[in-house]
């Protein structure tokens, strides 16, 4: 017979409840992670009771508030009302996170319908009070920041005084920084960024234009300033695409910005504008390509055709006349990229790409530039053409994935070592190489099996398996070095962190024992008889 529904997380649909009152103890004793972590694993299990689901977003909605998690609570107020738009209590804290948010229509609106629920509620009727007075004083604040607005906009874009044209920029800039409402004011449904535009196209003081890219950039933050790009580009000449370019790279400059500005189109006009801008502006668009895909899923910033076509203009970026960040983006880019599928890999390496990334993968100079291509180049080892490229003789790549796996750099080791698993999978030639063209790699094995890092160990003891089960011969040769003594002292390890590093060991003592180069010793053989361990437990 079935359980019933599982959980992500194991608990069964019939454990919510219980889940529920472990938090609601947690919750009076004053543990609020406890607490939250109850109420999150009776969420997972509480399958359709849409009555018990609504309780325990309302609770892990007052423990988030405990926990200054506002953002949280709101969620989880909204939750519940979903289940019941007439709850008070979900209406009351949603109020209470929005106003923490500093929502504070939003928070009133809220308190003002959940005191028509529960006229008598103390508490709701203070937060209505104190909400009131706050939405006052921030109509006031906004009636005074309109006016600042409107006479900082006069002077900046009007023709007058240079400097003074400048602290008006830049006060539009301090009021866009002071609240999101000053931002929506100066932004004004993006009327801002072609009078801004004009002045970084047209202007001849070199501050003016700076305080306008200034400004741009900031208003990225909380704005639709890639979607007027968008729009702009649409009618703006030839000659202002550089500065469409140069605008996408600011906003792209703070991570926090980049889900928006691909969210508005920024990627797609980046991309064009690789094509048709000026040549620094190519530039300038293909970092911003760059960043926008160096900490995003490849897929929804780049999606369909879109993947194939940025592969370009980001290889143009590994240039030798172009800076470390850009090759830098371009390469993260480029990596998350070759993880999409086989026709994207297939795409990266048309053009001339290797040589140009494998130049990065030979610097000892530029350690962040070495491991970003190290990675690159592993995503691509997926790719049987490369892999064939990689374990032919005739080059070096094969032996410096191996030697690169004994690097101290760690990020490095990582990526090196899973590459030195993939080329020996069933690779007898690829072995053979290895221990014929690494003079010392009796002396480098018995490093690889002892590194300190416990996945990079473990993968080098993978790989050091595929080799022993690949080739008798590769085998016999491994096994007739300290490599066999380092082997079988790793399987007699009692370590948490290196029961991988043993299973791997074992593999390789198991294949030689296959090729009938070694034999189990008197002690294995009878636990493998007995099923006993001898080994006492500590």
């Amino acid at each position: 017979m079935s359980p019933g529904p599982m959980a992500a997380n194991g608990a069964t649909v019939h454990s919510a409840e219980k889940l529920r009152d472990e938090g609601n103890a947690a919750f009076k004793s004053g543990d609020m992670a406890k607490a939250a972590e109850r109420y999150t694993a009776g969420l997972a299990a509480a399958s359709d009771d849409a009555q018990l689901k609504a309780t325990l977003h309302r609770n892990r909605a007052m423990v988030r508030l405990r926990l200054s998690d506002a953002v949280g609570s709101e969620a989880d107020c909204t939750a519940a009302l979903e289940f019941d738009r007439a709850d008070p209590k979900a209406l009351y804290r949603r109020a209470l996170a929005r106003e923490e948010l500093g929502n504070v229509g939003e928070a009133f609106s809220d308190a003002k319908l959940a005191l028509r629920f529960e006229p008598k509620d103390k508490n709701i009727t203070q937060l209505l009070q104190r909400l009131a007075k706050a939405n006052i004083a921030k109509q006031e604040q906004a009636h005074s920041t309109d006016n600042r607005v409107r006479e900082m906009d006069k002077l900046a874009f009007a023709e007058g005084d240079p400097e003074q044209r400048a602290r008006a920029i830049n006060n539009l800039l301090v009021l866009a920084r002071e609240s999101q409402s000053g931002a929506q004011r100066v932004w004004a449904d993006g009327a801002v960024v072609p009078k801004l535009l004009g002045i970084i196209r047209n202007d001849s003081s070199q501050e003016n234009v700076i305080a306008a890219v200034r400004a741009l950039d900031e208003l990225a933050k909380d704005s639709g300033a890639t979607a007027a790009c968008v729009a702009v580009s649409k009618t703006e000449s030839k000659n202002s695409r550089e500065l469409l370019a140069r605008c996408l790279f600011a906003f792209s400059t703070k991570p926090e910005n980049r889900g928006r500005v691909i969210k508005e189109g920024g990627a797609k006009l980046a991309l064009e504008l690789c094509k048709t801008a000026a040549p620094e502006g190519q530039i300038k668009a293909g970092h911003a390509l760059a960043r926008l895909g160096s900490n995003a899923d490849p897929a929804i910033a780049f999606p369909g055709q879109r993947a194939y076509e940025v592969v370009k203009p980001l290889v143009d970026l590994l240039h030798p006349d172009i800076d470390g960040m850009p090759n830098y983006d371009a390469l993260l880019t480029l990596t998350n990229l070759a993880s999409m599928s086989d026709s994207v890999r297939k795409r990266i390496l048309k053009g001339n790409a290797i040589s140009k990334i494998e130049e990065y993968w030979f610097m000892t100079e530029h350690a962040e530039l070495r491991d970003a291509a190290a990675e690159l180049l592993l995503n691509l080892l997926y790719c049987e053409d490369f892999l064939k490229m990689t374990v032919e003789p005739g080059t070096d790549r094969l032996k410096l994935w191996v030697l690169y796996a004994g690097e101290p750099d760690e990020r490095l080791a990582l990526a090196s070592s899973a590459g030195f698993v993939i080329l020996t999978e069933d690779n007898a030639a690829a072995s053979t190489r290895i221990l014929d063209e690494i003079s010392t790699w009796p002396e480098l094995f018995k490093e690889l099996c002892m590194a300190e890092h416990p996945e990079v160990q473990r993968r080098c003891l993978m790989a050091i398996a595929n080799m022993v089960e690949s080739d008798e011969k590769v085998a016999a040769r491994i096994m007739q070095t300290e490599v066999f003594r380092v082997l079988i002292a790793i399987t007699k390890l009692k370590h948490k962190a290196r029961e991988g590093a043993q299973e791997q060991a074992q593999r390789a003592l198991s294949a030689a024992e296959k090729h009938g180069l070694i034999a189990p010793t008197d002690r294995e053989a009878y636990e493998r008889k007995t099923t006993m361990s001898t080994i006492k437990e500590d």
